[in-house]
């Protein structure tokens, strides 16, 4: 039995072909912009430790995996993401783990979390999945500036944050 199954006892297949290419044609084939390079305001909705996928270069690695919801403009609604793996086996001089934990440390810092939060901390990666809930949670009523650049390494750069 597939982990789906319960799934698709849901759904009533008989039109789904049809009823798929209909709303096709009224919502654009599901077709959205690509949000660009750009200053924007947004909120964060989401922050997690999670795993990077099977087919990345250190698979099941625990990732930072954070979504932030554009509030306005011509991308309003749309999401921006970014995912920091949290795991290297590189041990040279430009980057190792205290060099790569450092500087996901410095971002989560930039998000501005209250004291309640407490000191922000690598100290396993169970402690740090913790305290990345705490932040997320403590965070989420505010809005903050960032600049946004897919191609870069650090995709989004926390240039404000309002109350």
């Amino acid at each position: 039995m597939s982990k789906w199954s319960e799934f698709s006892k849901k759904v009533d297949f008989s039109n789904m072909k049809k009823d798929i290419e209909e709303a096709k044609k009224s919502n654009g084939s599901g077709e959205y912009k690509e949000v660009t390079p750009g200053t924007y305001n947004v909120q964060l909705a989401k922050m997690e430790v999670g795993e990077c996928g099977e087919k990345s270069e250190n698979p099941g690695a625990p990732l930072l995996k954070v979504d932030f919801k554009i509030l306005d403009g011509e991308f309003k609604k749309y999401h921006l993401f970014m995912n920091k793996i949290l795991y290297t086996e590189r041990t040279d001089e430009k980057w190792n783990m205290p060099k790569l934990m450092a500087g996901v440390l410095g971002w989560l810092e930039s998000l501005d979390p209250s004291e309640d939060v407490g000191d922000i901390t690598f100290e396993s990666y169970e402690q740090f999945e913790d305290m990345v809930l705490d932040i997320a949670e403590d965070v989420c009523d505010l809005t903050y500036e960032v600049d946004y650049d897919p191609e870069a390494f650090n995709s989004i750069h926390i240039s404000d944050v309002y109350e």
